[in-house]
């Protein structure tokens, strides 16, 4: 019982730690506006968090989950079904586009926590949190159900290819963020980078299907 207090109690800290986030919007936020948010004193933040950086990690981590959950949920929506595994690939990377196009902010909450994460944990020499696993799992099935239907070559690995496209994809994320917040007409190198994203993704089917008839 103690130990399911404990987990709720981080858990209602993480989400604080998430919302005050979101509204600071790249401000530093303090550890009594987190305690105020969450319900709770200082001292019984300090308590369960007595390392600032490890909590906002974990909250990163948290949030970051939830996105990787949410776009899997999204795929997994969709009838895949008459779908080979490059079209199945394609599909989810359309999905994330499409929600970072619908909504901007999150994109750049998506930037935040990515980085506070991948900072703190290489700081601190955490191990991998694998906060994309949802997302990852079904990328590696794809490819693996890609190479077996003819769909995607042969001699490509698939968990090399998922780390050359999530950081392919995440950079491009990351350029998107920061078009959208210089002044000179944002909404314009919005539009731009949004074509991209899709130019992105007919290099990605050439590079994955199989090339003169090749497997």
């Amino acid at each position: 019982m103690k130990r399911e207090e404990n987990n709720l109690m981080k858990t209602a800290i993480l989400d604080a730690v998430i919302s005050c986030k979101k509204e600071a919007m790249g401000r530093e936020v303090s550890r009594s506006e987190i305690a105020s948010r969450a319900g709770i004193s200082e001292r019984t933040l300090s308590r369960y968090y007595p390392d600032k950086d490890l909590m906002v990690y974990e909250a990163a981590v948290r949030y970051l989950r939830s996105r990787y959950e949410a776009v899997a949920g999204q795929y997994r929506a969709v009838d895949t079904s008459g779908m080979n595994g490059l079209e199945r690939l394609l599909l989810l990377a359309q999905i994330r586009i499409q929600n970072y196009e619908k909504d901007t902010e999150s994109a750049q909450m998506f930037v935040r926590a990515y980085i506070t994460a991948l900072n703190t944990a290489v700081y601190h020499r955490l191990p991998s949190a694998g906060f994309d696993a949802p997302a990852r799992e079904i990328v590696l099935s794809c490819i693996r159900e890609g190479v077996r239907d003819g769909s995607i070559r042969g001699d490509v690995v698939p968990v090399d290819a998922y780390l050359m496209l999530s950081s392919n994809f995440n950079g491009l994320v990351f350029r998107l963020i920061y078009m959208c917040s210089i002044e000179f007409s944002p909404e314009e190198h919005k539009k731009e980078l949004l074509l991209v994203f899709r130019q992105y993704l007919e290099m990605l089917k050439g590079y994955l299907e199989p090339q003169n008839g090749k497997r």
